[in-house]
This record gives structure tokens, sequence and C-alpha cells, in this order.
């Protein structure tokens, strides 16, 4: 191979480790960053955490020592796995190298029902109206079906334990109103390899039928099995645009209004709109302050089949 075309090589590779590594910074951007790492050391128990005939729930707080979950620098972490899925949770990797793995539930979801989950959370974290997540998904190639959810938005500081979207046990519903939402992002597991990916749109009327639905993203997806993929959300629930700086470039995001990134790729609503709605399910100007990624309908090629690895957590938000 002539020296040419290893440079070439050497250089793609190196613009690529960079460029999917890089993370946006808003303008104004707190010195205060939110990041939550799997560390052995923080951890006094690394034992697989698994669901069972009753409700299963573990957290950890700032205020709390750690357990199976490392305790958060604000706000809490939670799992929770709903009775009879079939889930758990347990840990991948050694020492300062950890991730947590998500086996699915089996459990599907209704018309009239939402599936039963497994649901790992961040929530309650210090942030603002102005707030970006960054985290790195695995996701398993042996699944043949399955769904993950991803919301983001609002939980107030006097919520009850249990009492809002991101830190009970539910999942959101994908075909009614879900108080305290602000976006959503949606994956669904078939047999081929690629991952068909759908955003949360806004309700678009009074009626049942006008609720916030998920909608397919049509364009090529980023989303596929057996790969790792580092997810970036950019979220402005305020009332200006917003700016933040990325690989020495700059984008506005409009406000009520989210942009996200998937490995490097910056995905697109439709022809050059990148600023997705928000579903207008959280009060304007409420901070953006958690998230989670919750999983079910995991039966083929046999039940739980699903693995989802997360890993890489952090949030940056404006001041």
């Amino acid at each position: 191979m002539n020296k040419k075309l290893i440079t070439l090589l050497l250089s793609i590779f190196a613009f690529g480790t960079s460029a999917v590594l890089a993370q946006g910074k808003w303008n104004g951007e707190s010195n205060t960053s939110f990041k939550y790492i799997f560390l052995e050391s923080l951890l006094n128990k690394k034992d697989k955490f698994k669901g069972g005939s009753e409700l299963s729930q573990y957290v950890a707080s700032a205020e709390s020592k750690s357990g199976f979950l490392p305790a958060p620098s604000s706000g809490s972490a939670k799992v929770s796995i709903e009775p009879n899925t079939g889930a758990s949770f347990a840990y991948t990797g050694k020492g300062d190298d950890l991730k947590l793995r998500a086996i699915a539930s089996s459990s599907k979801a209704t018309h009239e029902e939402p599936a039963s989950v497994s649901k790992f959370s961040i929530y309650g974290i210090k942030s603002s109206a102005v707030t970006s997540f960054f985290f790195t998904l695995d996701i398993n190639a042996f699944a043949q079906n399955g769904e993950i959810i991803i919301p983001f938005g609002n939980t107030p500081d006097n919520a009850p334990d249990n009492g809002v979207t991101f830190n009970n046990s539910k999942q959101m519903s994908e075909w009614w109103d879900n108080e305290h939402l602000f976006g959503s992002i949606k994956l669904d597991v078939y047999d081929g390899v690629w991952i068909a990916y759908s955003y949360r749109r806004p309700r678009i009327g009074k009626l049942d039928t006008q609720a916030p639905r998920f909608v397919e993203l049509k364009g090529p997806t980023p989303f596929i099995k057996g790969k790792s993929h580092q997810v970036e959300i950019y979220c402005n629930n305020s009332e200006t645009e917003q700016i933040y700086t990325r690989n020495g470039k700059s984008y506005i995001v409009l406000p009520q209004t989210y942009q996200w990134w998937v490995n490097d790729r910056k995905i697109v609503l439709d022809g050059d709109n990148y600023n997705f709605p928000a579903t207008d399910e959280t009060p304007k100007g409420a901070a953006i302050n958690s998230f989670s990624i919750n999983t079910s309908g995991s039966s083929k090629p046999v039940a739980n089949a699903l693995e989802v690895t997360i890993s890489n957590i952090s949030a940056h938000y404006v001041e």
C-alpha cells in the first residue's frame, strides 16, 4: 500500500474519531455540567438487578450513597422494572470502563395500554430551559424486534416519587398526552440490521385522534444493530433563539424546538429543517432536567433478546 493511501486512511480515521466524540457548546453555557459515569470505584454493589412478579426499583440521589447505581452530582438516577417482563440490568466492562446493560422487557403496547417496561432514568438534575444531553447507546444484533423510547423533559422540584413520567416505572403513552414531556425519540427494532427511528410530534388539534403521535423519519436511519451510537440532543424551551457551536460551526435552535445528532450526523426533520418541535406537554420556560431510556416489546427470536447498553452520560445548560 503506497504512502499517500496510508496517510489518507489515517486522516479519515482520525477525523471520524474526533468528530464522533465532538460535543456542541451553548453560547452562555454554565461552567457547571452534569456527568454520570459508571465507575467501579463508585459502586457498592455490582450485582445484576432483576425484575420479578412485583415492581422492582432502585434509586440513587445526590444525597444518597452509591449502591447498584452511583449517586449523581445533582438530581436522581433510577432503574425500574415492571412485573413479569423478564427484564434486568447489569454492568458490562471492567474498572472505570463500565457500561449499564438493559435487558429489554418482553411486554408489548396496545392502543389501550402502554407496554410494561424496563426503564433507566436521570431526572431533576441541575439545568435550565436550554439544556443538551449526551449519551452513548449500543444496541445488540441478536434481537429481531423490540422498542426503545427516549423521552426528555421536566421533572418539577416538588414531584412525588413515582409521580411523573421520569421518576415512575411506567411507559409514556404513545397515543395520548404525557405531562412534562418536551420531546421523545423512538427506535423500532426489526429483523434486519437497520433500526427505524421516529420523533414525537405535538398535538395538532383538540380531538383524540389529533393527540401527540410518533412519526417515522424517512431519511436513512443512523441506527444499526450491533453498533455504537453517540446521541446528542440540544433542547431550547426558552422564548428566544439559542446558539451552540460544534466542531467550529454555529447552529441556531429556535424557541420550543430541539436538534439532535447521532454519530456526527445531524438529524433532519424535513428538507433543510433541523428544528424538531417540542410536544407542548411541559410548560414553556421550565428546565429540561430529565430523560429516560425505556425498553419493551422484545420477544424474537426469544423473549428479552434486545439488549441496550448505556454509557457516557452528560448534560450541559445555559445559566
